[in-house]
């Protein structure tokens, strides 16, 4: 394997495997528009051995998606797209080859695993007929073959009651089990190479190490080859053999992942390497906001209850259910939990656990069939529609997507102006105030205000649904997997900014996420989730340090962790 860029000058990255698969020589690509043409790629070089896995890790917008989205032919066409150099798979040039030809190698043998998984399917088709349509077009198979092997491929990628669940419309299905779908009709073909973009972002620890496993398997036993583009670089040690870095369209240092990881020859890799999060790491609101390691003054004193679920059920029906027969999945089974003022309080588990939905029933964006919501001791599921809306603007909640969650046909500062004006009365001065306060304290300056969604970064996107979340001067935030699909420096400055916020404001958390290691890093209290039911709580570093139930146990075993990993490829 090798990867090198313009910028690489260090001897690892002369390392050649033997035999490439993929190969891609020399790759730059240009947009290009009416006046000018930039540059995002600049003569990158990769190339993944058959049987073996690329990881391929680097900021967002360094170009990681772009290379995968050129291997498969698939650059937007408006606009224009130059690319020049060469992209061999298995001896043949696909920058050579017609769309027909592509059409054919994809899905067929070269399968792309996106990074949205809301994208991969079409929202009017049931899963199981997107799983099954690659096999009955690529393989010939009867529609009746195919749905049998929808079912395993679901069952395979540990979707619950796939019998069941392979009727179900994308909607139906959480984000983790909507990645894993994703991921069962990318492998259902058996493909030669996988480009996986992200695949396993959206996916608890345990259920990402079960995909891991399977995909690592399918490499070893199947000679599958693989390219994979995660932010984690604990999970790309757990998988790849060899590792490039990329920034700013060029591949900086690449080599074995052992020796990257390491003794990374690039400070760019260090820094990427010294913003991931580890479980054995200090609390970063003690390390970073409190002085001499001494507790916030909120903690001195028990703080009031704010907020109290009690008894909480909610159900789905499922989706093969029929006019007169409907069956009903009990997605949260009558669980209770308490919020203290300028609290941190996190939520883990599975995808599909209840973690979501617990949140979204607290901001009634979903109805429950029993239980109580308690706001300062009022019973917000027994408000009307008017009273929610003047009491609800104390409890904001900031979405795992940030480019979904936003209008894009509204300029930042629009954005937020219409949040004030339809919550106050404020005068056009005072808001734009109070607008320019915000963004400031999120760390978007006066530059940003104009600019439309799309024209902000990943993680400026999240900055502002932080600060759509913040305008309102909220008591409570709920944080649904708010920074699951940032890169680690992204990330970092994410997890910063949200800690100085809560410390300066007195802010309470409901942070719900997957990954374990930031939540021990930022949460006071930590509740683990398993199908529907709360089955452990407590102080984080007690239920983390020594937990009491077998799922607890099964989630922090099934941790990657970089470290581990260098002894398995040693």
């Amino acid at each position: 394997m090798n990867a090198q860029g313009t910028g690489s000058t260090t001897a690892r990255a002369e390392v050649i495997g033997n035999g490439a698969f993929l190969s891609i020589e020399d790759l730059s690509v240009e947009i290009e528009s009416q006046h000018s043409a930039r540059q995002l790629l600049r003569h990158v070089n990769l190339h993944v051995p058959q049987g073996k896995v690329l990881g391929l890790v680097g900021e967002s917008g360094s170009g990681k998606s772009l290379t995968a989205l050129a291997i498969m032919g698939m650059l937007p066409t408006s606009p224009r797209f130059l690319v020049d150099g060469t992209i061999r798979f298995q001896g043949e040039d696909l920058t050579a080859a017609t769309q027909a030809r592509l059409r054919q190698l994809r899905g067929s043998d070269i399968a792309l695993i996106g990074q949205d998984p809301m994208a991969s399917f079409n929202p009017s088709m049931r899963i199981g007929q997107q799983i099954s349509e690659p096999l009955v077009i690529h393989r010939g198979w009867s529609r009746r073959q195919a749905r049998h092997e929808a079912i395993d491929l679901l069952e395979r990628v540990g979707v619950r009651q796939p019998y069941e669940m392979v009727d179900a419309f994308p909607h139906e299905f959480s984000g983790g089990m909507l990645q894993r779908a994703a991921i069962a009709m990318a492998i259902g073909t058996s493909p030669s190479l996988i480009l996986a973009d992200e695949p396993t972002t959206a996916l608890d620890v345990s259920v990402q190490d079960r995909i891991i496993r399977l995909l690592r398997k399918l490499c070893d036993e199947d000679g599958l080859s693989m390219l994979f583009i995660s932010h984690d670089i604990n999970v790309v040690a757990s998988i790849a053999n060899d590792l490039a870095v990329m920034r700013h369209g060029e591949v900086l240092e690449a080599g074995p992942v052992r020796s990257v990881l390491t003794a990374p020859a690039r400070d760019y890799t260090k820094e990427l390497l010294d913003a991931v999060p580890e479980m054995d790491g200090p609390s970063l609101a003690r390390r970073r906001f409190t002085p001499a390691g001494e507790l916030e003054p909120r903690h001195k004193r028990e703080p009031a209850d704010l907020l109290r679920v009690e008894d909480l059920k909610v159900q789905y029906r499922l989706p093969n259910s029929q006019l007169f027969s409907k069956r009903y999945k009990l997605a949260l089974d009558g669980i209770s939990f308490d919020v203290k003022q300028g609290e941190i309080l996190g939520i883990v588990g599975e995808s599909g656990s209840g973690k979501s939905t617990t949140a979204r029933s607290v901001v009634r964006l979903l109805a429950p069939k029993r239980g109580r919501i308690m706001f300062e001791g009022v019973d917000l599921l027994a408000l009307s529609p008017r009273r929610m809306r003047r009491v609800g603007t104390r409890i904001q909640m900031v979405f795992q997507d940030p480019f979904s969650s936003l209008n894009p046909f509204r300029t930042v500062r629009r954005t937020l102006d219409a949040v004030l004006r339809g919550q106050s009365r404020q005068s056009r001065k005072d808001r734009d105030e109070r607008i320019e306060d915000v963004l400031t304290a999120v760390g978007l300056g006066p530059e940003f205000f104009d600019r439309y969604p799309h024209e902000l970064s990943g993680g400026q996107r999240q900055r502002l649904g932080i600060a759509r979340a913040l305008i309102l001067q909220p008591d409570v935030v709920i944080l649904d997997e708010a920074l699951s699909a940032l890169d680690v420096s992204v990330q970092a400055h994410v997890l910063d900014l949200l800690v100085r916020l809560q410390a300066e404001r007195n802010l309470t958390y409901l942070f719900v996420s997957h990954d374990l290691a930031t939540v021990k890093s930022v949460c006071d209290r930590v509740i683990v989730m398993n199908a529907g039911e709360i089955v452990e709580q407590g102080p984080t570093a007690e239920v983390f340090g020594n937990p009491q139930n077998s799922y607890t146990r099964l989630l922090l075993e099934a941790i990657p962790n970089a470290a581990s990993e260098m002894k398995r490829l040693s």
